[in-house]
């Protein structure tokens, strides 16, 4: 079980790093501006929190539903939650710094 609590943490890390890459790509691309750069991040921020969602749904529902059972209160599915916490924080810390430059 602790090898299957790593693994879901490290493919969270994995998606919080291509959504960075996502975000790095398409800021060097379409950003003329420091403000236009930063709402690109925060709408890569809440698609990466998006996401995340989705994926904490298929882990409790899924093929992870016997693991589930076995738990009342399981630390795989509020793993994908928190990084979609911390995805939804930088947006709105990304949204709020486009609005005061």
């Amino acid at each position: 079980m602790d090898e299957f609590r790593r693994s879901v943490f490290y493919e969270g890390v994995w998606r919080a790093l291509l959504a960075c890459l996502a975000c790095a790509i398409l800021t060097i691309c379409f950003s003329a501006s420091a403000r236009t750069s930063l709402l690109i991040g925060a709408n890569v921020a809440l698609i990466f929190a998006f996401l995340m969602m989705l994926y904490a749904s298929q882990l409790s529902e899924g093929r992870y539903a016997r693991v589930r059972e076995a738990r009342v209160r399981n630390p795989l599915d509020t793993a994908p939650l928190k990084f979609a916490q911390g995805g939804a924080g930088v947006a709105i810390a990304l949204a709020g710094s486009a609005l005061v430059v």
